[in-house]
């Protein structure tokens, strides 16, 4: 919407208002300290308005400028529309500001959480020999791993998403969650990412256990949990700022389906797919309470 003419009286000003609907100009007038002030809603129309009001000042009483009062019904649906497509302009250009005020700033949680997954991974790796880890190494998997304790010992639920197994692994959903968690946590705050790996890190951890039991540790459920919530909220509420690139969604869903063919070696598929439909569902979740 751009400010396109001023004119102190309202009467000869409306006129012009009604000769711009009658032409399927979406406009407004708004007061002004001295004048009232002529919005045209579709930036395309502002020149040929200007001209078109100049015009309307020199010969007022021009037979073309004489037109009905009130705008036909098409011409006011035309102009809701307009409008409505300005208001949308307007969201997603306060949404983009949003994001850019908020792609820097502190994410302690997703620190914390790269923190751990560093510290307890470089046992593993640091003293492997093959496929044989050192006494340290298993002295962390023994404490950590998911196995039939998990319903006594409460962490293990939690504690295998900080296990990896090879470098490529670690750096892999290391990546992914600096760059997908720190996006939740600018935008939800740090108590809301806790609550979303405690509920994804839960739901992919004890599907993939339930699913195939034994070793199994990674990041990657809660990163495709991550994943999902982002891509859900950037689709369907783009109001809240979430916005994900197109590679983004074809490289990880690409992996997603890889990992179910088995054609790149064991992997944690139901954790993925758990993870995944978890975040969908956290992100859906706030709209049915604000539906209810």
């Amino acid at each position: 919407m751009r400010l396109v003419a001023e004119h102190p009286k309202q009467e000869l000003i409306g006129k012009f208002l009604q000769y711009l609907r009658a032409r399927g100009i979406a406009a407004e007038l708004r007061p002004g300290e001295s004048a009232w002030g002529l919005w045209v809603y579709h930036e395309d129309f502002c020149r040929d308005v200007r001209r078109e009001f100049d015009a309307f000042l020199r010969d007022p009483a021009a037979n073309k400028y004489a037109v009905a009062q009130q705008a036909s019904p098409e011409t006011v649906a035309a102009e809701n529309k307009q409008r409505k497509q300005h208001q949308m302009a307007q969201q997603l250009a306060t949404v983009a500001a949003r994001r850019h005020g908020l792609l820097s700033g502190p994410v302690p949680v997703t620190t914390v959480l790269l923190a751990l997954s560093i510290v307890i991974t470089l046992p593993l790796l640091l003293g492997r020999h093959d496929s044989d880890f050192s006494d340290l190494g298993k002295r962390v998997i023994a404490m950590l791993y998911a196995d039939s304790r998990i319903t006594t010992q409460w962490w293990r639920i939690f504690t295998p998403a900080f296990l990896h197994f090879s470098w490529l692994h670690i750096i892999f959903n290391m990546l992914w969650l600096r760059e997908l968690g720190g996006r939740i946590e600018r935008i939800k705050g740090s108590g809301f990412l806790i609550f979303f790996f405690a509920v994804v890190a839960g739901v992919s951890n004890y599907a993939q256990f339930a699913a195939s039991g034994g070793l199994f540790g990674g990041m990657s459920g809660v990163v495709y949990g991550l994943f999902g919530y982002i891509w859900v909220k950037a689709r369907i509420f783009p109001e809240e700022g979430f916005v994900i690139e197109p590679a983004t969604v074809m490289m990880l869903m690409i992996w997603f389906f890889l990992g179910w063919s088995e054609a790149v070696g064991p992997i944690a598929n139901w954790a993925h797919g758990f993870g995944l439909l978890s975040g969908i569902v956290l992100a859906l979740a706030p709209a049915r309470r604000r539906h209810a």
